[in-house]
């Protein structure tokens, strides 16, 4: 069985799987010529990362969103004094190298 090339790991993450799931999983592993870890790795982290992109997105109904639209379309025309400001010590403190923004 070939395996992927050698990468520094130290984090372990053990599962308990019915005998079923774990010939399953190995018989995959198997197909695409992988180790049983770097199949459950290769497979796990693009599903993981797809979790956590939809639980971060925000997904509004229609009835949220003409809200969302309608409060920002009544904001104030003009900058309020207390943004003026903090607009102002931002620009200070990036001037000054405390802040770090692309």
């Amino acid at each position: 069985m070939a395996q992927s090339p050698k990468k520094a790991f130290d984090p372990r993450i053990e599962a308990r799987v019915s005998e079923e799931e774990k010939r399953i999983l190995q018989k995959a592993a198997d197909i695409l010529h992988l180790s049983l870890s770097d199949f459950v790795r290769i497979e796990v982290i693009p599903r993981a990362e797809e979790v956590i992109k939809k639980k971060e997105e925000l997904r509004l109904n229609k009835k949220d969103s003409e809200a969302f639209v309608q409060a920002l379309l009544s904001m104030p025309k003009k900058a309020s004094n207390q943004f003026k400001k903090g607009a102002k010590k931002y620009k200070e403190a990036k001037s000054k190298g405390l802040i770090n923004s692309p």
